[in-house]
């Protein structure tokens, strides 16, 4: 098992489609989602609830980075490993492109009342390799501003 490091955006006020994670692994070091979690806390109530469409992608290395976010802090795990090798921005509004093909790994949803946070188990971990990205984009706008939290923990290799 590699290195385990987790990156997280705060208190962000969502109001578009955006990629809420964008990794960018560094030159032969891969990296491998191993958990995500997403929330929000400003919209409670069933009257407010709403189900979010969010996918898993792999961005090949003709990708054109996001734009509009931030680049959230990296933290170690183990305070005994080494400073990440790879680039995380996190909820931006233009989101990544690619000339070539959008690699899909994961299609689903979530309801904003419960969040979401998967595991991911080590056989299925979603990964990427020198200039790849790794994003997980939130499909679909929300109905209105949601204040949301985010968390990816990632594993690097090399």
């Amino acid at each position: 098992m590699g290195r385990v490091y987790t990156s997280i955006f705060r208190a962000v006020a969502v109001t578009a489609v955006q990629d809420f994670f964008e990794i960018l692994p560094a030159a032969n070091k891969p990296v491998r989602l191993v958990r995500l979690k997403l929330s929000q806390y400003s919209d409670l109530g069933d009257a407010a609830e709403e189900i979010l469409s969010y996918s898993i992608f792999r961005v090949p290395v003709t990708a054109t980075s996001g734009s509009g976010g931030s680049t959230p802090a990296i933290g170690v795990v183990n305070p005994t490993d080494q400073a990440a090798g790879f680039v995380v921005e996190a909820n931006n509004t233009t989101v990544a492109t690619t000339n070539g093909t959008l690699v899909e790994l994961l299609a689903d949803a979530f309801n904003i009342r419960t969040g979401l946070d998967i595991p991911i188990e080590p056989e299925g971990r979603f990964g990427a390799v020198n200039a790849t990205l790794l994003v997980v984009r939130l499909n679909v706008a929300p109905a209105d501003s949601l204040t949301m939290n985010g968390c990816v923990w990632l594993e690097e290799e090399g």
